[in-house]
């Protein structure tokens, strides 16, 4: 079954809280039986609702940071995704 990693990139409630930690799932889910690693998500559904444009980009620039960061580590590891997913709405304009 495909899985993807989940990475925490402001929510605060679920997901790899570091590129280490993101590292060593994804190697989890490359090592299993059950499972293959398919890629990444980082969803921040905290910030699609920032009113201010200006506010919501610097907010949502600080957490691609971390996500560039993840996907950097996870290359280097030689487990680059497959897939990256996540963005909203209120960040399609940002992501693009």
């Amino acid at each position: 079954m495909p899985a993807l990693v989940d990475l925490d990139i402001g929510m605060g409630r679920t997901g790899a809280a570091t590129p280490e930690d993101a590292v060593a799932i994804a190697a989890r889910l490359d090592r299993s039986a059950r499972f293959a690693y398919a890629g990444l998500q980082a969803y921040s559904g905290r910030v699609q609702h920032i009113i201010a444009y200006h506010e919501r980009a610097v907010t949502y620039g600080r957490q691609l940071d971390q996500l560039e960061e993840t996907l950097t580590s996870l290359a280097e590891n030689g487990l680059p995704p497959a897939t990256v997913s996540g963005g909203g709405t209120g960040t399609f304009a940002i992501d693009v």
